[in-house]
């Protein structure tokens, strides 16, 4: 049987179009994926130099450029343990690793690794003064990460010395400032980055974090979405992450409940997997006094943060609107043994003497 002509120009045309599309992408050389992973690293799409990339490796496992590239797209989309992984590969490879250091450093950091940070990242190993503070920056954030607050005081203000333009100083040194409760000094470092730049997220998200402390949520809510509108990265960095959560729980605070509700759900659509949207939303359930939900959400989120304090006074406190004392008691005593300087936590006393259990 034949097919009449004018219909072959209607199937034809189209098959053949995508059969030269697909050809066009199959003849492209190792080099010229490289270039299109660039390009599009360069505009910020990341996944997509991914897919590029790992197509110049399944073709060639040992091409550093495309192990380099691939370390640094990752690093990009935050996934610390993958980039550290193709970092190290450019480094078996051939690509020197003091090109490379400050890259694993972050990696490094993304995995809140601080005491491999802390071996491996030295300041003697690079000649650069602007290195040199980047690194000290990246040690400081580590001291920090340890609680190890005059550590990583000093280690701000050595890069203050290499780098006395860079804001990234003047930040860590008021998030030491703000851990240790001197709030005037978080505002004196603060004042001096927006001095070089207004433009960094990271600054706003210490001035939201600042103002949280002082109790001043309205100020504290529009540090944050300045944060948000500074950050320009496309993924949910940890960063962007942290200026969200103080959006919504100053939102909370002041106690606008329907747009802190929309910005958890913008953050769980983000980060599906990840349970501290489930807390924020318990949080938000135990403020609508829908306690039982509240409970059930902690639960959920409790199997992947069992140690998370907020979570466990939260559901002490679920409990006990619940008429649950037993298991009201069970939270909030280890909830008070931790924090045993939480005036709130505290307030609650003895459960059994409050509802006249023995």
């Amino acid at each position: 049987m034949f097919i009449k002509i004018k219909n072959i120009k209607k199937i034809t045309l189209p098959v053949i179009f995508m059969i030269t599309l697909s050809g066009c992408d199959w003849m492209l050389s190792d080099e010229d994926r490289i270039n299109r992973a660039e390009e599009h690293i360069s505009k910020k799409y990341y996944q997509v130099a991914v897919i590029e990339l790992k197509k110049v490796l399944q073709h060639d496992k040992t091409n550093a450029s495309a192990r380099l590239l691939l370390g640094q797209s990752y690093l990009a989309l935050g996934d610390g343990k993958a980039a550290e992984k193709e970092l190290r590969w450019a480094e078996s490879l051939g690509v020197d690793h003091v090109d490379l250091m400050i890259s694993l450093g972050r990696a490094i950091l993304l995995q809140h690794n601080y005491d491999k940070l802390l071996k491996e990242l030295q300041v003697s190993a690079v000649i650069e003064d602007t290195d040199k503070a980047t690194i000290l920056c990246m040690r400081g954030e580590a001291y920090l990460g340890l609680r190890q607050l005059e550590d990583a005081r000093n280690a701000y203000l050595e890069a203050m010395q290499f780098d006395s333009k860079s804001v990234e100083p003047l930040i860590g040194l008021s998030r030491v400032a703000l851990q240790q409760g001197r709030l005037n000094e978080v505002e004196s470092f603060l004042n001096q980055a927006m001095n070089i730049t207004i433009d960094n997220h990271n600054i706003w998200i210490v001035k939201g974090l600042l103002y949280q402390r002082q109790n001043n949520y309205h100020e504290a809510e529009t540090a944050f979405n300045q944060a948000l509108a500074s950050d320009h990265s496309r993924n949910i960095s940890e960063s962007k992450f942290q200026a969200k959560v103080g959006l919504i729980t100053s939102q909370m605070m002041l106690g606008k409940l329907d747009d802190a509700s929309r910005n958890v759900e913008e953050l769980k659509k983000a980060i599906p997997k990840h349970p501290y949207p489930n807390y924020l939303q318990s949080w938000l359930a135990y403020q609508q006094k829908n306690y039982e939900r509240a409970s059930d959400l902690l639960l959920e989120s409790q199997k992947q943060m069992p140690d998370h304090m907020p979570s466990i006074f939260l559901l002490g406190a679920c409990n006990y609107a619940l008429g649950h004392y037993e298991q009201a008691n069970y939270y909030l005593t280890q909830f008070v043994n931790a924090v045993p300087t939480h005036i709130q936590g505290r307030r609650y006393g003895s459960i059994e003497s409050r509802t006249g259990r023995r």
